[in-house]
């Protein structure tokens, strides 16, 4: 046990700096200082900012150059790399199976049974069971706070009592609470270590890690100091008359909102009390950004809590309240300077009600309120009365919906609320064709709109990922949304085919040439980090991705996605200086021309590339794909080829199909390159056997016996060798025979005996068919296969050797008066077939290959192949004399 006076504590200084994130202030602390903020620190340096300023990012090189060298960095680190949804997931099983117990100790799910002592325990954890460990423990105490009944207890714990660990168990309790927020509010966590000992230590560590939430901490615990709800209620009349003076404070309304759902659900009040929630709630707030914020997230909270308005005073209220909010739209948007009103929100919700979408309205009361509420459909009933019959009528739907103004900087963050949920409900439901609101300029309302031009679309893409020259006018918001409007349109026209058929209707669907254009996974990957931002966008924009384009949808890739944006890549990153690049695609072609002698130089520019952002790579893309038909010469360094598949696989995680497009037609063989023949991501589609066609040198034929010993499912491609070897082309056919050869050696099974004497009998067919010259190519490669046969599969030699002696026949007759000296070969072989045992074993292979190669240089193609054929009749011997 350690007394806490004796502990380091954070000084109000370096709290100073972490409030404000005051880099030169944080830099000018003790090393004992900093350790206590590390926590925060490394979790600011890791994870993506909602700040992308400059400024910000100059700042957070600083914060890594801080933190290197600081050896406790890589615990938190290896902390922040755990799967937290799953730890979640089990912690609030372990919460129910306590609260099942009547908070008694039960088995616990989140740490198996204990060896030795918590210490211990906590001392040999890797840091998934160090974080299990301590939640076990935070989770039980927490518990035991709530049970207690008001009454004050200290609770011995020996993992918050060991001075040797008592840093590293305040380090995890701060990554406990920073990505498990809901699981463990900061008031209830702070609440629960209050009856530890050395509580007030880790209490200090933790608001220190997470500074914004010491002031709003302290109005909450001036709030729980007075629980009763008529108290409660008079907090939020007070707070409403702030309006008038405009005392409208953020963290304020962040409390209010909360803590009205709570006091709601826990404490159901009575009619007065109801009637003053209700006067609060359609009060009339001032033309500011915190005023729109709180029409919006009244007007939600009626929708969900419906029994409040009950008497027809109320309705009447609650009706007047929102024709002020029709009235004053406009007004609200221009006063308090933001980029949206409520106006997109009261729209969407009179189309849902009109259309009878009621669980539309409860999934985006749900979205606004942040919060899952158990609506029931019928209590909207009464909502539903009122809206479409006294307020927004079908014509005022259409007027109201003409006079929304276009929202720029589209966010689900954006003060004003909700827009980004309202465009995408509004593209879902398909509202605007419902209600013949027209989404173009047209003359005539017409029963569908025309939709969106190509030109129109590209436009909004124009400059993004390598689209255009120029640099995009548009939000990634607009993008999106774009996005998912044309893969619903395409799915819109795949679902209502037959409808449209009977209608005699042919609506135009986008080109392919389109879509290549449209960096999709570019967008989706942006999509990825802003999904608090986007609402429910990004899961719909998943799903219609796993349908019109599954290609893009590939596990193997998002597990490469992981590696290029995990932990490490992002601190390789941080070391360039500019994020600009100092090299230019030019000099990374020249680089390139210049690969064999000026490996070293285009070494450096690749390693220099891989230090950028995906983003920042795609200018390169060209550069690189153009040039890689270069990589194939002999020679090439390995550690070159290995940094520019690296390289490609992170430009793969933002531009798939463009870069296909381009490597494909990089790579082709060199008659094709030079009549220029293109290719397009329609033509990969249509013909996927293109990749195959490429420059001859993927696929090296050295590869065969290292795939087919460490690829574990080879196996499988002995169901393709029949279909190969009845291809017409003869590369196809020695492709087959020399995988088959490999497979027959790797896989001794009695069907690939079965495919090896087809394949012996499909050579003894091509032989009386070949040409002179394609005998030469066909059985030159293939000839040394048939020792793997006869390796493998010792019944095959009769039928080996046949074949042998019948292929000796055939060049044997073809061979000009030059080599007479042939003649007695085709003895010699029917005298190895018949008694190969006698043979003499000092008639080495070595020494007839040692005179073929003396003898061939000068000699025709068919004596080389006499040759072969000796030189393989002595392998197969050789072979089958070893085995005995």
């Amino acid at each position: 046990m350690v007394d806490s006076a004796s502990l380091q504590f954070v000084s109000p200084y370096a709290f100073e700096a972490m409030q404000k994130v005051d880099v030169a202030r944080l830099a000018a602390l003790s090393d004992p200082e900093l350790r206590l903020l590390l926590p925060c620190l490394v979790r600011m340096a890791l994870c993506a900012p909602a700040d992308q300023s400059n400024a910000w990012a100059q700042d957070k090189k600083l914060i890594l150059r801080l933190l290197s060298g600081v050896e406790a960095v890589n615990s938190i680190v290896a902390l922040l790399s755990v799967d937290f949804h799953a730890l979640e997931q089990d912690a609030r099983k372990e919460q129910q199976l306590r609260h099942k117990a009547g908070g008694s100790n039960s088995e616990s799910i989140l740490v198996s049974q204990l060896q030795h002592g918590l210490t211990l325990e906590f001392e040999h954890s890797d840091p998934l069971r160090r974080l299990r460990l301590a939640l076990s423990e935070l989770l039980a105490i927490m518990n035991k706070v709530a049970d207690s009944n008001g009454e004050f207890f200290l609770k011995s714990s020996e993992l918050f009592e060991s001075p040797v660990y008592l840093e590293e168990v305040a380090d995890v309790l701060c990554i406990l609470q920073a990505e498990l927020p809901s699981l463990l509010p900061i008031i209830e966590m702070a609440e629960a270590l209050l009856h530890v000992r050395n509580g007030e230590w880790f209490l200090c560590l933790l608001v220190a890690n997470v500074p914004d939430s010491f002031s709003e901490g302290m109005s909450i615990i001036s709030y729980l100091c007075e629980a009763p709800f008529r108290a409660s209620l008079k907090c939020f009349v007070l707070l409403n008359d702030q309006f008038s003076r405009r005392i409208f404070h953020s963290r304020l309304n962040h409390f209010r909102e909360r803590a009205f759902i709570n006091v709601f659900f826990l404490h159901r009040p009575t009619d007065e009390e109801a009637e003053q929630l209700l006067q609060l709630m359609t009060s009339r707030p001032p033309a500011t950004p915190a005023g729109v914020r709180f029409v919006s997230l009244s007007f939600c909270k009626l929708l969900a809590f419906p029994t409040l308005v009950s008497t027809p005073e109320q309705e009447q209220l609650m009706v007047m309240w929102l024709s002020w909010m029709i009235k004053e739209e406009e007004y609200f948007e221009s006063a308090a300077g933001v980029s949206a009103s409520f106006g997109e929100m009261l729209l969407l919700v009179a189309m849902y009600f009109h259309s009878n979408q009621l669980s539309a309205i409860i999934e985006l009361v749900c979205s606004t309120l942040g919060m899952k509420i158990a609506i029931k459909p019928s209590s909207l009933s009464k909502m539903k009365t009122i809206f479409t019959q006294e307020i927004f009528t079908e014509q005022v739907v259409t007027a109201h919906a003409v006079r929304v103004a276009v929202t720029n900087n589209l966010s689900a963050n954006i003060t004003g609320f909700l827009p980004i949920h309202c465009i995408y409900q509004l593209l879902r439901s398909r509202a605007f064709t419902k209600h013949k609101v027209s989404i173009k300029v047209i003359l005539m309302p017409e029963a569908t709109n025309q939709p969106i031009t190509e030109q129109e679309i590209l436009n909004v893409f124009q400059g993004l990922a390598g689209v255009g020259k120029v640099r995009s006018q548009h939000t990634i918001t607009t993008q999106l949304l774009i996005l998912y409007y044309i893969l619903s349109y395409e799915e819109a026209l795949l679902a209502n085919t037959k409808t449209l058929a009977l209608m005699q209707k042919k609506p135009k669907s986008y080109s392919p040439a389109l879509m290549d254009q449209i960096p999709i996974k570019h967008l989706i990957r942006q999509a990825q980090g802003l999904q608090q931002e986007l609402g429910g966008l990004h899961s719909a924009l998943l799903r219609l991705l796993a349908t019109n384009y599954p290609h893009l949808c590939m596990v193997e890739d998002w597990i490469s996605e992981e590696e290029v944006t995990g932990t490490l890549p992002l601190l390789r990153k941080m070391l360039l200086t500019s994020s600009s690049c100092k090299y230019s695609q030019t000099q990374l072609r020249e680089a390139f021309q210049n690969v064999l002698s000026g490996g070293p130089r285009l070494l450096r520019i690749l390693e220099h590339l891989t230090l950028l952002s995906a983003g920042d790579l795609i200018p390169y893309a060209e550069a690189l794909t153009a040039s890689m038909g270069l990589l194939l010469e002999d020679g090439v360094s390995r550690r070159i080829l290995q940094t520019v598949n690296k390289l490609w696989m992170v430009l793969n995680t933002v531009m798939p199909r463009k870069l296909w497009v381009m490597t494909v037609n990089a790579q082709q063989p060199l008659v094709k390159l030079l009549r220029q023949q293109r290719y397009t991501q329609n033509d990969l589609m249509v013909d996927p056997l293109i990749v195959l066609r490429c420059d001859s040198r993927g696929y090296p034929q050295a590869l065969l016996p290292l795939t087919v010993a460490g690829i574990p499912s080879m196996h499988i491609c002995l169901d393709f060798i029949p279909e190969l070897l009845a291809q017409p082309q003869l590369e196809k056919q020695i492709f087959a025979i020399q995988l088959l050869s490999h497979l027959c050696t790797q896989y001794a099974l009695p069907k690939s005996l079965s495919v090896a004497r087809l394949a012996i009998s499909v050579m003894g067919t091509i032989l009386t068919v070949l040409t002179r010259a394609k005998r030469f190519a066909f059985f030159m490669p293939t000839l040394p296969c048939l020792v793997s046969f006869c390796k493998a599969f010792p019944p095959l030699f009769d039928d080996v050797m046949s074949l042998l002696v019948q292929v000796g026949q055939v060049s044997a007759a073809d061979i000009t008066t030059k080599a007479r000296d042939i003649d007695p070969l085709i003895a010699r072989l029917q005298y190895m077939r018949q008694k190969p045992q006698e043979i003499p074993l000092s008639e080495s292979k070595y020494s007839l290959r040692k005179r073929s190669a003396e003898e061939l240089g000068r000699a025709d193609p068919d004596v080389q192949l006499c040759y072969q054929i000796e030189a393989t009749f002595m392998d197969i011997i050789s072979s089958s004399t070893q085995a005995l």
